[in-house]
């Protein structure tokens, strides 16, 4: 038996310029809804804790020098 849990998603573009030309980079932050996926707590995460989480990673991959 197969089973798929639900995947929550969320991509970050990052475009700049070097040498006149125009570069860019994307990351896709990605985590599943399912029963282990837990807090610390021991609870399992909702939908909205987990795409908090994401956008917390998001912010601090932005946020990173670009290479």
């Amino acid at each position: 038996m197969r089973v798929r849990f639900q995947e929550i998603k969320l991509t970050a573009k990052r475009t700049w310029k070097e040498g006149g030309k125009r570069r860019q980079m994307s990351k896709t932050f990605m985590q599943t809804l399912n029963p282990f996926n837990k807090n610390e707590d021991g609870t399992i995460k909702t939908a909205e804790e987990i795409l908090a989480e994401l956008h917390a990673e998001r912010r601090a991959w932005l946020a990173r020098p670009l290479p």
